[in-house]
């Protein structure tokens, strides 16, 4: 078997990966010198027999040969008369186990089982040798693996045995205790560690102070065929832990202060709908009616799909709000672990678990007081953590993971999903009494298809924003440019719109964004380019839209190399594409 060893248990091995194929089939009229011949070459015991069309007829194996030459006959004699018809087979695609090849291997008259394609030709053969031989192959590469992640793992690692001596132990225990093999290897637990109590049960985050260390300790049994041979020991370093819990408050309070000074940037608007740039009635009307409840402390529900923009009109109904002046807390709640999230709501107690802060902390809803919370993506909050949030909706009031002191809380919440919540509730995965506590004001934000008069409004804004970050000097967009942004259906919307621009001014640089400027998706969902209407108008049974628009631009492509007489460089510069888009584009309709 060439190639790389697939890091695969012995049950889900295919036949095709342990068969042997250094062999030649032989044909009836083949003679039994052929045989010999064959056997020592490939040295195999069986080979197939095929017919003038390289079917399986039957097998040939040695037994058979040594039949032949005890009955009389001659080397030149045909092994028609001695093969064995009617094998045992098995097709390649077959994983292994004890009914499928083993009991089938055993079973047959022959040494090796012939293993056929999905056509029904002979591929291979197949014998115990051969799946003993990929089987250590798979145990030799597993036991690679597994002695890498021992070696690797940042935890302290102890092996024992079932009597609690001493097998292996990882480099992180040599550096946590300050520890050599020959130390330990063959010597009791409790010789080394008198500070562990060795049980033979399990015994999970069992705090202790080893050699000055202070640690957290995890005993497992290893159990193997119902029988305890061992136990290992995970030791984790609560200094560790605690650096672990320091680095993320550190990158909590970073993003905290993103958002405040991104804040503090825009406040050069005097209104954040401002940056809301719509001509579409829909959107407008939304705008208009949300200016006028952001006087209100009511819970506002935004829906709609990914890149639309629920983001900005959080923002706008906060900053348009009685609480513009206090915080406006952002909590994404794809983005937190479900152990996490209650602790990053509402904060915990000192001392509520191994590793908390010694003063406790705040959470998202204590930093939000007086101002608002916007819960991004709540269609993907735990269940256990809604329950809580429901009642701090109903009372305005909440306890810290591992306190037992009530907080009052006054905060404006803004949620907001991509999700249907309807259809989350009947499936059991968001609770309805929140739902309806959550949807006193609800607004639908229409996606950028159903907003085609927004699509050059905001991609020339993009335009703007680009020019500045990049230095560029992108001067507007083609007509044939806007007719392909206009005809495209945008399903991550508006970022989606900016990211189209933002790569096609790294195209551009200086002038205008052209159709070859803009993504390939973007390019070849455009259907309106009247000649091709017309020619699919003309003759029905011409080839679709898209054909069309290929064989357009690979003409378009051959034209202009002619034109520059056959220099890359440039026809790149008269189709204002640089080197790299202009061979991907040769690539792509197989021009060289």
């Amino acid at each position: 078997m060439e190639g790389t060893i697939p890091l695969k248990t012995a049950r889900h091995l295919t036949v095709e990966q342990m068969m042997n194929t250094n062999f030649k089939v032989l044909y009836p009229e083949d003679s039994l010198k052929t045989v010999v011949k064959y056997y020592q070459k490939f040295k195999i015991s069986t080979l197939p027999v095929v017919d003038k069309n390289d079917n399986l007829i039957g097998v040939m194996p040695r037994k058979r040969l040594f039949k032949a030459l005890l009955d009389g006959c001659s080397l030149e004699t045909p092994c028609r008369d001695y093969v064995v018809h009617n094998p045992v087979f098995v097709m390649m695609d077959r994983t292994y186990d004890e009914y499928s090849l083993v009991v089938q291997v055993t079973k047959s008259k022959v040494d090796h089982v012939v293993v056929l394609d999905h056509t029904g030709k002979v591929a291979g053969i197949i014998g115990t040798g051969e799946y003993l031989r990929e089987s250590l192959n798979v145990i030799t590469a597993s036991s690679a693996l597994l002695e890498s992640l021992f070696d690797v793992n940042y935890e302290g690692i102890v092996i024992c045995d079932s009597s609690g001596y001493i097998v292996r132990i990882n480099p992180a225990v040599q550096k946590m205790f300050n520890l050599s093999i020959s130390e330990t290897k063959g010597k009791h637990l409790n010789d080394v560690f008198p500070e562990i109590t060795f049980s033979q049960d399990l015994c999970i985050w069992v705090k202790r102070t080893i050699k000055s260390v202070p640690v957290i300790i995890n005993q497992v049994p290893i159990v193997e065929n119902d029988e305890q041979i061992g136990y290992s020991f995970a030791f984790l370093d609560i200094k560790d832990m605690e650096k672990v819990v320091s680095e993320f408050e550190i990158v909590k309070d970073l993003q905290t202060r993103v958002e405040y000074y991104r804040g503090e940037l825009e406040k050069g608007y005097n209104n954040k709908f401002d940056l809301i740039l719509t001509n579409n009635t829909t959107l407008l009307e939304i705008k208009r009616e949300a200016g006028l409840i952001a006087r209100s402390r009511s819970t506002v529900l935004l829906t709609g799909e990914s890149g639309v923009g629920k983001d900005m009109f959080a923002r706008g109904i906060h900053e348009a709000s009685p609480r513009k002046e206090a915080p406006f807390i952002k909590v994404n709640c794809v983005s937190i672990p479900e152990t996490l999230f209650e602790s990053e709501l509402f904060g915990y107690a000192p001392g509520s678990f191994t590793g908390a802060l010694k003063s406790g902390k705040s959470g998202y809803f204590e930093r939000a007081h007086t101002g608002t919370i916007f819960l991004d993506e709540i269609g993907d909050m735990p269940m256990s953590v809604q329950a809580k949030l429901l009642q701090v909706l109903q009372e305005k009031e909440f306890v810290r993971v591992g306190g037992t002191d009530k907080q009052e809380v006054d905060v404006r919440i803004i949620a907001a999903t991509n999700r249907n919540l309807r259809e989350a509730i009947e499936k059991k995965n968001f609770r309805e009494d929140l739902y309806y506590r959550l949807n006193v004001i609800e607004f639908h934000i229409p996606p950028l298809r159903e907003r085609a008069d927004d699509i050059i409004i905001l991609a020339k804004a993009f335009i703007e924003k680009y020019n500045n970050i990049l230095g560029a000097k992108v001067t507007g967009i083609s007509q044939q440019a806007q007719d392909a942004l206009q005809s495209y259906s945008w399903p991550g919307n508006i970022r989606e719109l900016e990211n189209a621009i933002e790569r096609a001014s790294n195209y551009v640089w200086d002038g205008e964004i052209n159709i070859e400027n803009l993504p390939a998706r973007v390019v070849n969902a455009e259907s309106e380019q009247p000649e091709l209407l017309e020619q699919a108008a003309r003759d029905p049974k011409s080839s679709s839209y898209r054909d069309s628009l290929y064989d357009f631009q690979k003409e378009l492509l051959i034209d202009v190399l002619k034109r520059a007489d056959g220099n890359k460089s440039a026809a790149a510069k008269m189709m204002n594409l640089s080197r790299s888009a202009f061979y991907d584009r040769l690539n792509k309709y197989n021009l060289k």
